[in-house]
């Protein structure tokens, strides 16, 4: 399993026949998924001062898009316009291929992963 891990997850290693590649930003994740496939990604719903909507953005545009987990603390957060982000909302209209996971980052395990495939 190819796994691209957006953000900061402290805690998710990989094991035995997984293969996880870490990137600190969105920017570096929208150059990576252009040039390798993956069978899940990993994000954090923001990542220093940006949210992850340019990424979902990104994949929203590719004919074959792999599941993304969007990891977030709190339902609603800033957007990148000044606005409010309703995270799951935005997601079930415009972002099907993407669910919100309620959890702390730092909490999630290679075993989450697993639990949401």
């Amino acid at each position: 399993m190819n796994i691209l891990v957006v953000g900061n997850f402290p805690n998710l290693q990989p094991t035995i026949g997984q293969k996880v590649l870490a990137v600190r930003g969105y920017d570096e994740a929208i150059e990576r998924i252009k040039k390798t496939t993956f069978d899940v990604i990993i994000m954090t719903a923001v990542e220093g001062e940006t949210n992850g909507m340019d990424l979902l953005r990104a994949l929203y545009g590719r004919p074959d898009p792999c599941p993304v987990h969007v990891v977030a603390n709190q339902p609603v957060i800033p957007a990148n316009n000044g606005r409010k982000w309703h995270i799951e909302n935005s997601l079930k209209a415009h972002f099907r291929f993407a669910k919100l996971k309620h959890a702390d980052p730092a909490a999630v395990t290679i075993e989450h992963v697993r639990a949401w495939l």
